[in-house]
């Protein structure tokens, strides 16, 4: 569960460093959450692979988001574009993921 809490605090970090156009710093956190999330070798570090999901989902969702910023619009949809398909393994889709898509 420690790699879960770490997660969501770069994610809000992120959030918070992007609102203040610092990207350089609040990338290096989301690619820290992203990598936190990828692989199955986590699964003990996570309340459940659902959560795990969900948490990259919210990562991609939250990339696509400050790519979306800087201007890297391919990037942002690409990003948007995981954060759904995940969501989509999970029998949900976020809301925030295709508002988010359809404002590029």
């Amino acid at each position: 569960i420690i790699a879960e809490h770490t997660v969501v605090q770069c994610n809000r970090l992120a959030v918070q460093m992007g609102a203040r156009y610092e990207y350089t710093f609040a990338l290096e956190l989301l690619y820290k959450a992203e990598a936190l999330t990828r692989g199955t070798d986590m699964k003990h570090t996570f309340a459940s692979r659902a959560r795990r999901l969900q948490l990259r989902s919210l990562t991609f969702n939250n990339l696509g988001c400050l790519r979306k910023k800087e201007g890297a619009l391919e990037k942002a949809v690409d990003c948007l574009q995981k954060a759904i398909s995940i969501d989509r393994t999970l029998f949900t889709t976020s809301p925030s993921s295709l508002l988010n898509l359809s404002a590029i």
